[in-house]
């Protein structure tokens, strides 16, 4: 472990961020899926962005595209809208992010870091809170989408 958080840090050091990916597992529901995360914003007092529900690289395109953004000085808002990757995203403050970014808790500590999630719409425009059926299980949200709570 200590190996690849070396290497972690080195591509943080290099290009201001690292992209951690987490390959699907298996949970009590039978599914829990990939999602990658952001390491190296919270050392700029940025939130580390997260995306669930896409390959990695797809999620790569998007958190570097993002986070290039977030490099070059932008702020990002719970409530923004981007186009990033080909994919129209919504921003969402993470709540209890402790369990989703492993790492980057890891090289900056529990206490230090915070998480926005880049939630993505789906081919007819709508995000997961939006259609008629739910989408969650594909693409979990972490934080409260706008004007609701999310139920467990």
């Amino acid at each position: 472990m200590r190996k690849y958080r070396t290497e972690v840090e080195r591509k943080v050091a290099r290009y201001g961020r690292a992209i951690q990916y987490v390959e699907s597992a298996v949970d009590e529901r039978g599914i829990s899926p990939a999602f990658a995360y952001t390491v190296g914003l919270t050392a700029i007092d940025q939130p580390e962005l997260i995306m669930t529900g896409r390959d990695a690289e797809l999620s790569a395109l998007v958190l570097n595209q993002l986070s290039g953004q977030v490099l070059d000085g932008a702020v990002l808002q719970a409530g923004d809208r981007w186009s990033v990757g080909g994919l129209d995203v919504y921003l969402v403050d993470v709540h209890g992010c402790v369990d989703w970014l492993a790492m980057a808790q890891r090289i900056y500590g529990r206490g230090r870091v915070r998480a926005m999630q880049t939630v993505w719409a789906d081919g007819q425009g709508q995000l997961p809170w939006e259609g008629s059926e739910c989408s969650m299980i594909v693409q979990p949200v972490l934080g409260p989408p706008p004007g609701a709570a999310l139920t467990g």
